[in-house]
């Protein structure tokens, strides 16, 4: 992500996100209330940052999924997925 002067350039973070973190984010960004029905969390805290690698320890997972009820096959566009931190290094 850029940011000039506000996110450190040519870091690497390795927390995990999701989709639903980035309205949360772009609010708070913006100087806006996060309303309380609004779905996740956000990372504005890992953004702004200075170090690189693990920013925010309580991120050590995310999950998605995609699932299709329409009349193409199911199959081909089911989709889960859990991705979680098992070591202290990623690959």
């Amino acid at each position: 992500m850029m940011w000039p002067g506000r996110i450190r350039p040519g870091r690497r973070v390795d927390d995990f996100v999701n989709f639903i973190d980035f309205a949360p984010t772009m609010l708070e960004a913006a100087g806006l209330p996060v309303p309380p029905a609004v779905s996740g969390r956000s990372f504005l805290d890992v953004l702004l940052a200075r170090g690189s690698g693990t920013v925010d320890r309580t991120r050590d997972w995310t999950a998605a999924g995609l699932e299709w009820h329409g009349a193409l096959d199911p199959g081909s566009f089911a989709g889960r997925m859990v991705r979680e931190r098992r070591s202290h290094s990623l690959l």
